[in-house]
């Protein structure tokens, strides 16, 4: 093959790598397109989401006690526990004293490094679980991060009273050991766990935030005042007062 069509060659095929690019990309922003106009259609028919005033009480603190595994990592983790569970999750700093844990907010999970200690202790009674970096480290960055944010997702599911699931091959599972954790696909807990989170954890005072539409809320009667032109209109729409009467025919006949 003489040069001149190797480089014809070369040319044809970055042009179909950039038209399938162009071709990707075009999809991808058509997807992108249609969810924002769906988004858009869905606030002008309920007026958007909202989190009803007082219902997210109490907070479950994660509290780093440690230098090996990124604090990036354990933040990641704490959104998606706050997302996930609607609870108020947070994370602090501080040091874990295993004779006399110091839990902060209403439940804490200690992230320790200690090579005393097991991977996962919980002790959901007094109020606290503990997640040891120690036994999970790996050669490998990422399969340390996933490895602790799994155990994570294991220690947020026992804390708030569910550990099995009738999903197979989801957390939290079976785990005899660190390597255990890296046959699951992510630190994601399953939905049959989560919803057993909210009932549990009023006992410890912690209950998660009602979100609803603005439809909805106006409805219930909890509603605040609108904030923009589309929940006005829902606002008067459900206190319109009709113009005439309601009138009720009495039937001597049937009796009603």
């Amino acid at each position: 093959m003489n040069k001149s069509m190797l480089a014809a060659l070369f040319a044809a095929c970055a042009l179909s790598c950039i038209g399938a690019d162009a071709e990707n990309g075009a999809k991808d922003g058509g997807a992108a397109a249609a969810k924002a106009d769906r988004d858009e259609r869905m606030i002008k028919v309920t007026g958007g989401r909202i989190t009803k005033p007082g219902t997210q009480r109490g907070e479950i603190t994660c509290v780093d006690c440690q230098k090996s595994a990124e604090t990036a990592w354990l933040e990641e983790s704490v959104a998606y526990f706050a997302k996930c569970s609607r609870f108020k999750v947070t994370l602090a700093e501080g040091a874990f004293d295993i004779q006399k844990p110091q839990v902060k907010g209403s439940l804490s999970i200690f992230v320790v490094d200690d090579a005393n200690l097991p991977a996962l202790l919980a002790a959901p009674d007094d109020r606290w679980a503990l997640v040891n970096v120690a036994r999970l480290r790996s050669d490998k960055e990422p399969f340390f991060k996933a490895r602790v944010q799994k155990e994570l997702s294991r220690a947020f599911s026992i804390l708030c009273g569910a550990f099995t699931s009738t999903f197979p091959q989801s957390l939290p599972g079976a785990i005899t050991r660190a390597e255990d954790l890296d046959a699951y696909v992510d630190p994601s807990i399953p939905m049959d766990v989560i919803s057993h989170f909210a009932k549990y954890a009023k006992a410890f005072g912690v209950t998660p935030a009602v979100v609803t539409t603005y439809r909805n809320a106006c409805k219930q009667g909890w509603a605040p005042a609108p904030t923009n032109d589309v929940q006005k209109a829902i606002w008067d729409e459900m206190r319109q007062i009709p113009t005439k009467p309601i009138k009720i025919e009495f039937d001597k006949a049937k009796g009603r």
